[in-house]
């Protein structure tokens, strides 16, 4: 499971946009708009974590480790 918390001031993965409050996704960052695209289906919203075998959040790992290279 990968823990949701708030960020601040920190680029978007998808859009690359920087806003006062963003959301981590594990080691990754995305505003508030695209994190609502990406992971809202898949957010178990009791405990605020995306399962980390989902699909939304394997193909962002992938490019976040993407580009890391």
């Amino acid at each position: 499971m990968a823990k949701v918390k708030d960020y601040h001031n920190a680029k978007c993965l998808k859009c690359g946009k920087i806003q006062e409050r963003m959301y981590s996704v594990g080691p990754m960052i995305f505003c508030p708009t695209c994190f609502n695209h990406e992971f809202f289906e898949d957010l178990d919203q009791a405990n605020y974590v995306v399962p980390s075998d989902s699909t939304s959040y394997q193909k962002w790992l992938k490019k976040y480790s993407e580009d890391l290279k």
